[in-house]
């Protein structure tokens, strides 16, 4: 079983590698309780939904302009 103290070092280990994924990583603080962990991950997820959506504002549920992206010698073109 795991201890507390590793279970914690676990999760800080996991929010830093969400907060590596910004282009502006946030200021996190040493989370000790599982509330504020969980704060934390709610946080990141926004903010990296967030840069996605901006870089990407095209895929919108609104669909403004068609949305094509690209993998290698492949092509996607989503619509409604």
């Amino acid at each position: 079983m795991e201890t507390e103290e590793a279970y914690f070092a676990r999760k800080a280990d996991e929010l830093r590698l969400l907060n590596e994924c910004l282009r502006r990583p946030l200021l996190l603080s040493n989370s000790r309780s599982v509330a504020e962990i969980i704060n934390q991950k709610f946080q990141l997820t926004a903010a990296l939904k967030a840069e996605h959506t901006l870089g990407d504002w095209a895929g919108t549920e609104t669909a403004w302009a068609p949305v094509q992206h690209r993998n290698g010698p492949f092509e996607f073109t989503y619509d409604y």
